[in-house]
Order: C-alpha cells, then sequence, then structure tokens
C-alpha cells in the first residue's frame, strides 16, 4: 500500500473525502483485489475490531490462512455491520449500504424487462385444438392421400370469392396405399414438385409388366393431370381427369380422387355451376373419403352464389 493510498483511506474513516475522491476510490478498490483486502483491514482496524478475532473466523478447518477473497470481504462487511452501533457518530456508511439503491434499482430494472419479453413474446403453444372427430378419417392410414378436413363454417366469411375457397380447400395428393408401385418414382417427382417431369413421363417408363396395363395408365395419366392442375394448365388436368372418370377400368379408389380433383379445377377455373354439380356426386358417395369435405365445400359456394 502506498503513502497515498493509505491517505486516501484515512480520509474514507473520517468521512473526509470529495464526491471525486469517492469515485476513485471505488474505481481503484475494484481494480485491485489485494488492495480492496487491506482496505477491509483498515476499516477494521480503525473501528476497534479486535483483528485476531477476525483472523480466527476467516480460518478453513483449522488450518491457517485467509479464505478466498470474496468470502473474505463477506465475513469483515458483516463484522464491520456488528459495530456500526458503536460507530455512529463518525458517520461512515458500510461498504454493502453505500450500493444498495443502485442494486434496487437494477433489481427494479430486471423485473420491468422480464415483464416486456413475456408481454412481447407470449407464447402460443397455450391454445388448443380441435379434435378431429370424423368418422372413418382418424383411422385412415397416413399413406391414405386424404388430408383431415376442416370445420364447415371455418371458411364462410373469411373466403368468399372461389380463388379463396380454392386456396382454403385445395390440399396436394399424397398418395395412398391402392397407388402402383411401379409408379412411386413418378409419385415421388409430383410429392417434391418436379412436374415437368411427371409430365414427361411416357408409357415405356411405367410398363414393366407389359403394354396395355389400363390401371397402370390410369395412375400415369392421374398424376399427370395434378401436375397440368399445379402449374396452372386447368384445361389439360380438367381434359385428363375427365377421362380417367369416364373410364370404366378406373378402381373404385381412383375414381373418388379423380373427382375431388374435377372439382377443384372447376372451383379454380371459377365454374361454380360445374364445381357444386360435382362436390353434390361426391357428397352422395358414401364411401369416398372426400364425402365431408365436399359437403364443407358446398356449404362455403352458397355464401357467392
Amino acid at each position: 500500500m502506498t503513502e497515498e493510498q493509505f491517505l486516501l483511506f484515512a480520509a474514507y474513516s473520517n468521512n473526509e473525502l470529495t464526491p471525486q475522491q469517492d469515485a476513485e476510490l471505488v474505481e481503484l478498490l475494484n481494480s485491485s483485489p489485494q488492495l480492496m483486502e487491506e482496505f477491509e483491514m483498515e476499516l477494521m482496524l480503525r473501528r476497534g475490531i479486535n483483528k485476531e478475532e477476525i483472523l480466527s473466523k476467516l480460518s478453513r478447518n483449522t488450518t491457517s490462512g485467509l479464505e478466498p477473497a470474496d468470502t473474505f470481504i463477506e465475513h469483515t462487511t458483516k463484522a464491520i455491520e456488528q459495530n456500526a452501533a458503536q460507530q455512529e457518530h463518525k458517520n461512515i456508511v458500510p461498504f454493502t449500504r453505500r450500493y444498495r439503491p443502485l442494486l434496487a434499482a437494477a433489481a427494479v430494472i430486471l423485473i420491468v424487462l422480464m415483464v416486456w419479453l413475456f408481454a412481447t413474446h407470449k407464447p402460443e403453444n397455450n391454445i388448443v385444438k380441435k379434435k378431429n372427430n370424423t368418422p372413418g378419417i382418424r383411422d385412415m392410414p397416413k399413406d391414405s392421400g386424404i388430408a383431415v378436413h376442416k370445420d364447415k363454417n371455418s371458411n364462410i366469411k373469411e373466403n368468399n370469392t372461389s380463388e379463396e375457397m380454392y386456396a382454403a380447400n385445395y390440399q396436394p395428393y399424397r398418395g395412398g396405399i391402392e397407388d402402383p408401385v411401379e409408379l412411386g418414382i413418378q409419385l415421388n417427382y409430383y410429392k417434391e414438385k418436379k412436374y415437368k417431369k411427371v409430365i414427361a413421363l411416357k408409357k415405356e417408363d411405367y410398363e414393366t409388366r407389359g403394354p396395355g396395363d389400363t390401371v397402370l395408365s390410369l395412375y400415369a395419366d392421374f398424376y399427370k393431370a395434378l401436375s397440368y392442375l399445379e402449374t396452372g394448365n386447368t384445361a389439360k388436368a380438367s381434359g385428363m381427369l375427365n377421362q380417367i372418370a369416364g373410364s370404366k377400368e378406373t378402381p373404385r379408389t381412383l375414381l373418388y380422387n379423380c373427382n375431388w380433383y374435377q372439382a377443384m379445377t372447376a372451383l379454380k377455373n371459377n365454374d361454380i355451376t360445374t364445381c357444386s354439380q360435382m362436390l353434390e356426386d361426391i357428397k352422395a358417395q358414401s364411401k369416398s373419403p372426400w364425402q365431408k369435405n365436399a359437403a364443407d365445400l358446398l356449404i362455403q359456394l352458397g355464401s357467392i352464389k
């Protein structure tokens, strides 16, 4: 400890520091833990605290020597505060009390910040979604190609144009358990939105079981029609879907899916009359996985007729 530092400590003990000197002392103590220890010891000695008693309290497991600086400061500060009543005439403010207002202000700022963060970033995971209780849908396999339909009244007010209704009700085909495995690559192209590759499909690319496999051709045309619909060529999509629906060899499952996308194509073309007729037919198909979707969409179409 230098003579200048010793005089600075003495002036602090006698409450003789100017505000500028007080700030210099704080900065000096914060920059030197060793000087902090010497400062605390000087305070103890000036306040008449028994040095031997303090040192004995700072021993660890009967091993001589001081505890770490933070523990040392904590113990010495407690000792100083216990003798504060005897030193009131000196008007010396204990080290911990000196910064109590700053700590309180910091705590208030922290609380306000936490409240602001909670208010502006409120989690949305407390919203309870409505459980789907539609018969048949919940037991359908994941690869059935059918998405869960929405509440029949959910879009009546929000979607009052054919374009909005198409966007709200259209669902890309996901494939079904009865889809031919020979066309698995083409279906994957469709799911990956590689529509040009699906449209470019030729019969020799999938007729691995020999020519004349009508069912395989019908499914290949179905994927092409869906790809045309995705690329905005509704005329081509409508023509191919009509051919598939009109074939006597079209499997029942494929027919159900084809009818739904026929209705979607008409809706995209703003042909409400054709769309409504298709939806009425689907609504009458008791085994169609799109029956409930068709009934819901018919209710929505009533708002723009």
